[in-house]
């Protein structure tokens, strides 16, 4: 991928390492490294929408409706993740296919609760619309889609989605509150190049 150094104004390229996505869980592993790499080299802001300008491409959207059917036709999980956005701490958000096939998947069926085929295939390009909320008991966040409620843990996994019945009254008790975004910062740090990740300078003014 090529990106605009906002700072010195040239080209960076950036690639993974050959062989790093044969890995079960490459997905999200791959974003959370190019993301690094790409806060070392420009900074925050720029790498937020590095990733959110990857992530709606229309290869990435094949990709998460091939990981959604790809799921729903197996019936049970292949231990397989995909990205689907950024927390407003700037975590990697991902969803494990258990999730979609798996034990809570099926009670939540159960309960009348359950997303979906169509809202499982678009969740990917609808993700960046969501409205963010914080569990003021647990520190998590909650990612709202109108009745559909994406729970995250610290870390960016998905612990939990389906169509919750109960979100107005946790707004109005204010369980759930407004998360806040963290500060983008544009300057360039001084984090340690990632391994499996590798990027460099495409400028042909260079020498």
């Amino acid at each position: 991928m090529r990106l605009r150094d906002p700072i010195d104004g040239r080209d960076k390229i950036m690639w993974v390492d050959a062989g790093f996505n044969a890995s079960p869980v490459a997905s999200h592993l791959m974003d959370e490294l190019f993301l690094r790499k790409a806060r070392a080299a420009m900074g925050d802001a720029a790498a937020r929408r590095a990733l959110a300008e990857m992530l709606s491409s229309a290869p990435r959207l094949r990709a998460w409706r091939a990981f959604v059917e790809n799921a729903l036709a197996m019936g049970r999980p292949q231990n397989r993740t995909m990205t689907l956005g950024l927390t407003p701490d700037g975590a990697i958000v991902y969803l494990p296919d258990t999730l979609i096939v798996g034990p809570k998947a099926r009670r939540h069926e159960f309960k009348g609760e359950a997303l979906d085929h169509d809202a499982w295939t678009t969740l990917g390009e609808r993700f960046n619309q969501a409205r963010w909320f914080e569990d003021v008991q647990t520190g998590n966040f909650a990612a709202l889609l109108d009745d559909v409620a994406v729970y995250i843990d610290k870390g960016g996994k998905v612990d939990s989605i389906y169509r919750d019945p109960l979100i107005k009254q946790k707004i109005a008790a204010k369980r759930l509150v407004e998360a806040k975004r963290r500060r983008q910062d544009s300057n360039r740090t001084s984090a340690p190049t990632p391994s499996g990740i590798t990027a460099a300078s495409d400028n042909k003014d260079s020498t």
